[in-house]
């Protein structure tokens, strides 16, 4: 479609079908035309975006450029959320952007198996429609954590020492005896060097004895803490350089502050690996990891803003917020008893 722009004026001849109407402001298109025009040129990107995605799984040798991308313009003229129902916006830097989701994350973009959701839905935290109708449909108030289930202490450390390694020679490849799983059996536990890592080799635990124990140590509250300080950390050097003083205890205090409640959902959040885990938002992505401007949410929650990039206006829209929680939840329940929502038929599991 051919855009002119112009002088604006209240009535005209729109330039692409050439009805007599009133014309958009700066521009020589009537409204209907302009918004099908806006349509285009923000859905055009993001199939080929798809596309070009496609092309380096195939040459790559990854399995989800095996199936052919099959996914046009037509197919994309979508007007609603295939897990909300809401409106979707085909404007860039706005709330409820149109984004194409994958409903198996194993497979690559093919029309059954992409449909299109709201943007802040779309994150590596996958919203499947069965989360998405507990948080924001069924969900009606959690109660808040009692102080006793918010242990932050420090765990017991255990006593280190120097470990030797013995080595059953007479086998082809050798096998190395793991200390953690022969103390456990009660007899030698031979197991050959892929099990261990580099790092662990030396300390007398295989692979799987690493990852009990990095469990055990990251599930509790006070671990998950330490693990999301060490990231936030990282990631404020990486992008933003603006590491911020938040300290593990502010973080503690925060918890305690919150009940363990998300603060955008006032759903409960949980420490260890798995839906609903505890995460750090920041207020304003602008300003780094401070005790004023960071709080907790759920995972689900902790989107990209994109009001923070260098070429957003100032009306850009952002991540999630406690208004735009609440509008989903009262958009879903109005509309819950009307047509079905879900275009999924697949990933119907928390």
């Amino acid at each position: 479609m051919k855009r002119l722009f112009g002088e604006a004026t209240a009535t005209g001849t729109c330039t692409n079908c050439a009805d007599q109407t009133p014309l958009a402001e700066h521009c020589l298109l009537c409204a209907p035309c302009l918004q099908q025009y806006r349509r285009e040129v923000f859905i055009k990107p993001l199939l080929q975006q798809m596309q070009h995605r496609h092309k380096k799984w195939k040459d790559a040798g990854d399995p989800r450029g095996n199936e052919l991308c099959d996914i046009t313009l037509d197919s994309m003229r979508v007007e609603t959320c295939a897990l909300t129902g809401m409106p979707m916006v085909t404007a860039p830097y706005s709330h409820w952007q149109m984004s194409p989701e994958r409903k198996d994350p194993t497979r690559g973009y093919t029309t059954d198996n992409v449909c299109y959701v709201i943007l802040e839905l779309n994150h590596a935290n996958q919203m499947t429609p069965a989360k998405v109708d507990f948080a924001f449909t069924s969900f009606s108030g959690h109660p808040p954590y009692d102080t006793s289930e918010l242990d932050c202490t420090a765990p017991r450390r255990g006593q280190c020492g120097a470990v030797t390694m013995p080595v059953l020679q007479r086998d082809n490849p050798p096998k190395v005896r793991c200390n953690v799983c022969t103390k456990r059996a009660g007899v030698d536990v031979w197991k050959p060097f892929t099990d261990f890592a580099a790092a662990t080799v030396t300390m007398g635990s295989c692979k799987s004895c690493k990852a009990v124990r990095n469990m055990a140590v990251s599930g509790p509250w006070r671990g998950a803490f330490s693990n999301i300080l060490n990231d936030a950390r990282l990631s404020a050097r990486r992008h933003t350089r603006k590491v911020g003083d938040l300290t593990l205890d502010q973080l503690i205090a925060k918890l305690h502050g919150q009940r363990g409640l998300c603060f955008y959902s006032d759903m409960r959040m949980y420490s260890r690996k798995g839906h609903w885990r505890v995460s750090l938002e920041r207020l304003n992505s602008a300003v780094g990891y401070t005790d004023a401007n960071t709080v907790l949410v759920c995972q689900e929650f902790n989107v990209r803003d994109r009001s923070g990039s260098p070429n957003a206006p100032p009306t850009a829209g952002g991540g999630w917020s406690r208004p735009k929680v609440e509008t989903v939840r009262t958009f879903m329940k109005n509309a819950r008893m009307q047509e079905p929502r879900c275009q999924w038929n697949c990933l119907n599991k928390l």
